[in-house]
């Protein structure tokens, strides 16, 4: 007699194999969590909260060199990539230098992407970060992925900077814009110039 093979047959069996490989999934991010708590961007809609996904993230910033003689230009690249996202994602994403010497120094300059809200100039302005006067700019978005789910996407701002005065300044990128501490656990990173 034997085993004859059937469609029904087969769609239990794939079925099973299905099945089991979803639970695997499921049970694997919650020993991933558990094991590595994810950092959650909790942010806040004009008007009030609302709704919505969380995203987790990281961070980066780096500089063209980590040394630049005097007159020279220095570029940078700061970006925050966001996780697992669902439908509509509202996130923040924050980019600053420090700069002890902002009423002697020119503004950075550059461009922003920024996925849901598009790309522009940069028009960096001065804050206290961490009791330090600091370039900064900030924004929040909305982003809906295509087909309402994405594994990843990138907020970022390259750009380039003369200084005037010699010093070693750092650039930092956040995933929370809220000015004035060090939040959205910000990556950092120094040159020297001059």
């Amino acid at each position: 007699m034997g085993f004859r093979f059937s469609v029904r047959n087969g769609l239990y069996v794939g079925g099973a194999v299905v099945l089991l490989m979803a639970m695997a999934l499921f049970t694997a991010i919650h020993v991933y969590t558990a094991i590595n708590p994810p950092t959650i961007v909790l942010a806040i809609q004009p008007g009030g909260n609302k709704p919505q996904m969380s995203a987790w993230y990281s961070c980066g910033w780096s500089w063209s060199s980590s040394y630049v003689p005097f007159g020279g230009t220095v570029s940078f690249d700061g970006y925050c990539t966001y996780y697992l996202d669902v439908f509509d994602t509202s996130y923040q994403f924050a980019v600053y230098i420090y700069d002890p010497y902002w009423w002697a120094n020119p503004p950075p300059s550059g461009t922003y992407y920024l996925p849901g809200c598009g790309s522009g100039t940069l028009n960096m302005g001065v804050v206290y970060v961490n009791g330090q006067p600091a370039w900064y700019e900030a924004w929040s978005c909305e982003y809906t992925p295509p087909y309402y789910i994405s594994l990843s996407f990138t907020a970022s701002a390259i750009g380039h900077w003369t200084p005037n005065m010699p010093n070693t300044y750092t650039g930092c990128a956040s995933a929370l814009n809220t000015p004035g501490y060090n939040a959205g656990s910000p990556k950092c990173s120094s040159y020297t110039y001059g």
